[in-house]
């Protein structure tokens, strides 16, 4: 994306809405899924998607010297990157079905690097959060003919390296690690 502010702005008016426009760039992606039904109780699913590399430049208006917005541009780019889901179902009963998956999402950014220097300043330059993420996915219910119960949780985890700025005012990598937990509840009742 891209963000153009109006010409001659202060501080006071520079994210007045009449005066954005922004133009949106995402990265090219081609999805193959396939589904096989095993037996009458158990179905298996599974897709691969493929994030085609992307460059472009990002222009922006920001603030120089707290008292003039300047322009500038923000390279982006964007790595190619594969991401995998499966899943499966297994009917306990006729009504009762138990649900597995486990998917990725394996970040786009380029890996966070040592070697990426500021060609100005030649320290380490800010680098976007590279961090890959997978995940699991468990839920069971009960399905009427007119209404359905399902509760179901997800565990995701991932690693990865940012940088931040530190004290004596250059940039440093950090290690990261997420980890999230999610609990759903859903329901249906058809009149």
């Amino acid at each position: 994306k891209y963000y153009k502010f109006g010409t001659g702005l202060t501080p006071s008016d520079a994210y007045s809405e009449n005066q954005v426009e922004y133009d949106s760039k995402s990265q090219n992606v081609i999805i193959l899924g396939s589904s096989w039904q095993a037996s009458k109780k158990m179905n298996l699913a599974a897709d691969i998607s493929y994030y085609k590399k992307a460059n472009y430049d990002k222009k922006l208006y920001g603030l120089s010297n707290l008292t003039e917005y300047v322009e500038y541009i923000e390279p982006i780019e964007l790595e190619d990157t594969i991401n995998l889901n499966f899943g499966t179902e297994y009917m306990l009963d006729t009504n009762i079905p138990f649900r597995f998956g486990f998917y990725t999402d394996r970040s786009t950014a380029p890996k966070v690097s040592e070697s990426k220097l500021d060609p100005v300043t030649g320290n380490m330059k800010k680098q976007p959060m590279h961090v890959d993420n997978y995940g699991v996915t468990l839920s069971s219910g009960i399905l009427s003919q007119n209404s359905t119960m399902i509760l179901g949780v997800k565990y995701g985890w991932g690693s990865g390296r940012m940088t931040s700025f530190g004290a004596d005012g250059e940039f440093h990598i950090e290690k990261v690690k997420t980890k999230n937990y999610a609990f759903n509840l859903s329901g249906s009742y058809n009149f």
